[in-house]
């Protein structure tokens, strides 16, 4: 029994998996083409990346969120600041945003700012103030 494609489709115009699941079938029953095989293939490994994306932003967010309010207590920043303030540190010091945020969470507890850190988050919570 084969599935209905789906009426969903992606903002990126490609195929939806069930899209995808359908027209496999299809070349299962006929004849497998390679170029169906290939963009099946492609298609997989962008979901699975934009999967695993996902799945670290929805992990790291407490720990961005409780970072941003150690700043906005800090500072006195608003929350879009203050988010300006960890975004800033992390590409300046080349550092994924999650590690700024535990490090600034640390900080509030006594403990040292990592070096790397400590000049670009001194930098842009200056140019916040």
């Amino acid at each position: 029994m084969r599935r209905p494609p789906s009426p969903n489709r992606p903002s990126d115009g490609l195929p939806t998996p069930d899209d995808l699941a359908v027209k496999v079938e299809k070349a299962a029953d006929d004849e497998i083409s390679s170029d169906l095989l290939t963009h099946v293939a492609r298609r997989l490994i962008e979901l699975s990346e934009e999967n695993a994306q996902l799945k670290q932003a929805i992990e790291s967010r407490p720990v961005v969120d409780q970072a941003r309010g150690v700043l906005i207590a800090m500072l006195g920043a608003d929350e879009d600041q203050a988010w300006q303030i960890l975004l800033e540190t992390s590409q300046h010091a080349n550092t994924p945003l999650r590690r700024v945020a535990e490090a600034l969470i640390a900080s509030a507890t006594g403990r040292p700012v990592p070096e790397d850190l400590r000049i670009p988050l001194r930098r842009a919570m200056s140019k916040a103030r």
